[in-house]
């Protein structure tokens, strides 16, 4: 048996591939309701690593305006050859008043070279669309 040092160079470069390989990327809906677990514990830089390359001191404004919200990303089948997702979400939050709120929104996401990432600004933007209309 070879030891990883003594692995021919062409073999471990064949194993590394296929360790690779064997490793599904996450979803949409997983990186989508991974940015919303994020938001909702108020770990605002953890919910910047689900979100499509910005300026960072916006993208970090904007996910403090969105730190504390709870949200439940429902599960759709998105089609392999997609460049973009939009996913239902029920966001839960808290009104001015105190009382709870429950909002019927969207999490968009785009597929980039590292995968499916939120796009912020859709995003929040659909959030901010559903709270004036409820």
């Amino acid at each position: 048996m070879c030891s990883a040092t003594s692995m021919p160079r062409p073999l471990m470069l064949l194993a590394l591939l296929l360790t690779t390989a064997c490793t599904p990327a996450p979803d949409p809906v997983q990186q989508a309701q991974g940015f919303w677990n994020a938001l909702a514990a108020e770990r605002v830089d953890e919910a910047r690593a689900f979100v499509v390359e910005g300026d960072a001191k916006r993208q970090l404004r904007q996910l403090e305006d969105l730190a504390g919200l709870g949200a439940a990303v429902e599960r759709l089948e998105v089609p392999a050859e997609a460049e973009a997702a939009l996913l239902p979400t029920r966001i839960e939050g808290s009104r001015s008043s105190g009382d709870a709120a429950v909002l019927e929104a969207a999490t968009v996401l785009r597929r980039t070279d590292d995968g499916w990432r939120v796009d912020l600004e859709e995003t929040r933007r659909a959030y901010r669309r559903a709270s004036a209309d409820a």
